[in-house]
């Protein structure tokens, strides 16, 4: 592959990845409270959304080799969010943590209360309330593979 070739992959690889973020209304936050986990957070904002009604929020864990971006295009939260008007918050591995993506549900430090990932992902819930009008009544877990295991240590 020239230079020139591998360029135009590497510029449209990138242009894909821009549009695609753009396109499943994920927010980064980047400062979200207490981190022990090294976790990313990123939201979904209802495009239905009222300031003044209180709405429920789905937490959502991907599975290993997955991330924010693509558990929410693969899965529909997002859609089903603007459609029926909640929140959707997707925590998200880092490569540092888990070269899988996987979350780390199987060590210790990161499932005791107060402790690791899953303090992180406590942290993003109350990040939320504390930032948007969340209904505490209506908060909810989904996960798949290792994310469904995260989702059974954060009960």
């Amino acid at each position: 592959m020239t230079p020139l070739t591998k360029f135009i992959v590497l510029f449209l690889y990138l242009f894909s990845t821009h549009i695609s973020d753009g396109q499943n209304g994920l927010i980064e936050i980047k400062k979200h409270g207490t981190n022990p986990g090294n976790l990313k957070m990123f939201i979904h904002i209802p495009k239905m959304h009222n300031d003044s009604v209180r709405k429920p929020l789905v937490v959502v864990l991907h599975g290993c080799t997955q991330n924010a971006e693509t558990i929410a295009r693969q899965s529909g939260w997002n859609k089903l969010a603007d459609h029926y008007g909640f929140y959707v918050l997707y925590p998200q591995q880092k490569f540092l943590n888990n070269p899988n993506g996987c979350f780390d549900w199987y060590r210790k430090n990161d499932i005791l209360k107060n402790k690791g990932e899953v303090y992180s992902i406590k942290a993003m819930v109350d990040f939320t309330i504390d930032t948007y009008l969340i209904d505490t009544n209506k908060i909810f877990v989904y996960g798949l593979s290792a994310g469904a295991a995260m989702g059974m240590a954060l009960l």
